[in-house]
């Protein structure tokens, strides 16, 4: 076994679980990381102004072609700045990897008894702050750990529901190495759980005894890649649907079936005519 930075590691276990894109901010605490990142001819990444914008466009970039980036941010007030890209991930089921710069272990609070407010520079507790808003959230304090804290990460970002998940990284740790046979792992990608057929056969029952049914298409049905299947189920059956703010462009606004979009922002088509019914059924 050869001697491999841990940067290295890192890069190529997310390159061989297909994110060989990363949205970054520079600082001192992720330089390690970043100059892996650089030197591996199969990653490519664009420099952000600013770390919230790395972090939305992490959520538009799956929205857009269905596949997860990496987010590469410094500590401190550049681990503050991605908090409300994570909290988009989170609340509409978007997956991203969040990779945070942290002070050397050396330096952390961890130390002390006397537990100042601050020892190293920029310090914070990103794992208590993010972990509200992630799937997971980690941080690494010990080389022979990084493998298998990728790959729990790499099993919940990839599980559904799906979601953010960050890795906090001491910058000792990106700058150690280890021994690795080169070979990286591959988390299988989890897939959407099977419809039991007796489920099936109770949805069947119930649209068959119903007098006006009516479908609703949310974000579930694009993270599925069922688009194109969820309209030919409403086509094939002459059932109307409406749409979440989430799935509003499954499908053309002129489809014949589409009633509109549901929800406080919605169309008033697809939201007054159920007020409306419920008003009068009063």
């Amino acid at each position: 076994m050869n001697a491999t930075s841990i940067s290295d590691i890192i890069v190529q276990t997310l390159l061989a679980n297909d994110m060989d894109t990363y949205f970054v901010v520079t600082g001192g605490s992720i330089v390690p990381l970043l100059d892996a990142v650089a030197s591996c001819s199969k990653a490519r990444y664009f420099c952000f102004q600013h770390e919230q914008a790395a972090a939305m466009a992490a959520e538009g970039y799956f929205r857009a072609i269905g596949k997860t980036a990496v987010v590469c941010v410094t500590s401190g007030p550049g681990v503050q700045n991605i908090f409300n890209g994570v909290c988009g991930c989170w609340y509409d089921s978007v997956p991203a990897f969040f990779i945070t710069g942290q002070v050397s272990t050396k330096e952390s609070l961890e130390n002390y008894q006397s537990k100042p407010r601050q020892a190293g520079f920029q310090e914070m507790p990103v794992v208590e702050i993010f972990s509200h808003v992630c799937k997971a959230c980690e941080q690494v304090r010990e080389v022979d750990s990084v493998t298998q804290t990728l790959e729990r990460l790499l099993i919940q970002l990839r599980t559904p529901r799906f979601g953010p998940v960050l890795l906090d990284l001491p910058v000792n740790i990106q700058m150690s190495s280890t021994c690795h046979s080169g070979h990286f792992k591959s988390v299988c990608l989890a897939t959407s759980p099977s419809l039991k057929a007796e489920v099936a056969s109770d949805v069947y029952a119930s649209i068959c005894d119903s007098k006006r049914p009516l479908l609703v298409f949310g974000h579930g049905v694009k993270l599925a890649n069922a688009c194109t299947e969820a309209i030919d189920f409403a086509e094939k059956n002459g059932i109307p649907f409406v749409l979440s703010w989430g799935a509003f462009d499954i499908c053309s606004t002129f489809h014949p079936l589409r009633v509109g979009a549901i929800g406080v922002y919605g169309d008033r088509s697809a939201t007054l005519p159920s007020k409306m019914q419920i008003s009068s059924s009063l």
